[in-house]
C-alpha cells in the first residue's frame, strides 16, 4: 500500500528547464511511510537543480504528528556514541516520541539507464521537529533526464533496522542553462 501511495505521488513530479540557482518550477514529489503504531513522515523533494556540474536535490522529513520530532540514523552508531545520546536528547525536547530516520540515493541513472556518478555529498539539518536531507552529486556534462532513486526509511526504536521503508523514482532533467555571449 505505502509503495503504491508513493508511486502515485511520484506521478505528480513537474517537469520544467533547470538553471544554476534553482528551478523555475518547483520540483514537487512526496512519499509518507507509515507505521503500526507511529503517525509516520512525510519525506518530500523540495528542490531539485542542475548547474551542468552538480545535481542537487533538496528532501523535507516531516513528521506527520505534532507530537512527534525526527533524530537522523544514517550512519550506524553505537547507542552509547556522544553524537547520537545528543541527536536524541534534541529530538526529544521537542516532541513526546521520537523516531529514527533515513534517506538516501540509491541509484541515479541517466535517461538510457546507464550508471552516473554514485559519489555524492549528503547533508543533514535540524528545522525543528523535521529535518532535511541535501544532496550534491557531481553529474559532468550529462544532459537529457536522470532517474534518482531515493531510498526513505522510518524506525521506532532508533535502532539501524528500518522495517518501515520505501522508494521513490524521480526524473530531473538535465538541462543546464548556458549564459549566451555576444560576439
Amino acid at each position: 500500500m505505502k509503495r503504491s501511495i508513493c508511486a502515485l505521488l511520484a506521478a505528480l513530479l513537474l517537469f520544467g528547464a533547470a538553471s544554476a540557482a534553482a528551478l523555475p518550477e518547483t520540483y514537487l514529489a512526496a512519499c509518507r511511510v507509515e507505521g503500526e503504531t507511529t503517525g509516520g513522515v512525510t519525506f518530500a523533494v523540495t528542490q531539485a537543480a542542475y548547474d551542468g556540474a552538480v545535481l542537487t536535490l533538496e528532501v523535507l522529513l516531516t513528521p506527520n504528528d505534532e507530537d512527534t520530532a525526527l533524530m537522523d540514523n544514517q550512519v550506524e552508531l553505537p547507542p552509547e556514541d556522544s553524537w547520537f545520546l545528543q541527536e536524541k536528547e534534541t529530538a526529544a525536547a521537542l516532541g513526546d516520541r521520537v523516531l529514527g530516520v533515513v534517506c538516501d540515493i540509491c541509484g541515479l541513472t541517466d535517461e538510457k539507464g546507464g550508471n552516473l556518478a554514485m559519489e555524492y555529498r549528503c547533508t543533514t539539518a535540524r528545522r525543528g521537529r523535521s529535518m532535511t536531507y541535501t544532496f550534491e552529486v557531481p553529474v559532468d556534462s550529462a544532459f537529457g533526464e536522470a532517474q534518482v532513486e531515493l531510498y526513505f526509511g522510518v524506525n521506532e526504536d532508533l535502532g539501524f533496522r528500518f522495517e518501515q521503508d520505501a522508494c521513490l523514482l524521480l526524473r530531473v532533467p538535465l538541462l543546464a542553462l548556458v549564459p549566451l555571449t555576444a560576439d
